[in-house]
């Protein structure tokens, strides 16, 4: 477990625990059940385990399966015996023919039209498009926006793009500071125009599942599992740490040849964990 994960856990336990007098086990499941209704079910799952990290951590090994074992009564039908089912997520699309994205880009305005070659062209997340800058070699610098756990997690990237996409991604940055400069008063321009695109694409294709940013970030990924581009490469463009991270990002079925994009410098620190699994003789 990670330090930090840690520090969270003990932050978590103390704080759910400031009012227990004593702090034992029945006090602990008593509460659990008192506060069950008032979190959502995932952070209801992590105050457990900061719980269970606590207890054990304490010395008190006994605590750890009652609260492990305590079943969450929100979740929980006790007539009919089993958990009760959630809404489930909505599905997002994460594929764009070659057809669709025309189709897309020739209906949209200005606007729109940048961000969605921003996106297309280099992949990177929405969060990260302000901070591209462009290196000059048709070379452009993505500074990642998920980098974490000390560096475990998420990285920089430099990209090289051929000429055309290099210029077409320069004027469309230039497009989209327009489009900032005109609307100093947007609270949300990017929330805006994806709004504008969820619209476009739901008159546009009825039947898909909504068209986000980010679905031009999974066709990325689909477009490098379709290429030969090694698992280190395709880690270091995405922007991870680890080859396997790149797994829910679209499927290679869906992929489009003749890609184009490279990275610059091949991340010499990227992570493989299941050879690192095999290598362990684990499964």
């Amino acid at each position: 477990m990670l330090k930090k994960t840690e520090e969270e856990y003990r932050r978590i336990a103390d704080h759910f625990c400031r009012d227990l007098a004593p702090v034992n086990i029945d006090n602990i499941l008593s509460k659990l059940e008192r506060v069950a209704y008032d979190y959502r079910p995932p952070y209801f799952t992590r105050l457990k385990c900061a719980l269970k990290f606590s207890q054990a951590e304490k010395g008190y090994a006994k605590s750890v399966k009652p609260i492990n074992d305590f079943v969450n009564p929100s979740t929980w039908d006790e007539a009919e015996k089993k958990y009760k089912v959630g809404k489930r997520k909505k599905p997002r699309c994460k594929a764009l023919t070659p057809k669709q994205y025309d189709a897309l880009y020739s209906n949209s305005l200005v606007e729109l039209q940048a961000v969605l070659s921003i996106g297309s062209i280099t992949g990177a997340r929405p969060v990260e498009w302000e901070d591209i800058k462009f290196m000059g070699d048709n070379c452009i610098f993505i500074t990642g926006a998920k980098k974490s756990h000390k560096g475990l997690r998420g990285a920089d990237r430099t990209l090289k793009l051929t000429y055309q996409d290099y210029l077409e991604l320069k004027l469309s940055f230039a497009d989209y500071r327009e489009f900032l400069f005109k609307k100093p008063n947007l609270k949300n321009p990017k929330e805006a125009l994806r709004k504008k695109l969820s619209r476009l694409a739901k008159k546009l294709f009825p039947k898909k599942p909504p068209v986000t940013f980010y679905t031009l970030r999974h066709q990325f990924g689909a477009n490098i599992k379709a290429s030969d581009i090694s698992e280190d490469e395709g880690a270091t463009m995405m922007g991870h740490q680890s080859t396997e991270s790149i797994n829910p990002y679209g499927d290679k079925r869906t992929g489009s040849g003749g890609f184009k994009v490279s990275a610059a410098i091949i991340s010499p620190t990227v992570r493989h964990p299941k050879s690192d699994r095999n290598s362990l003789g684990l499964r």
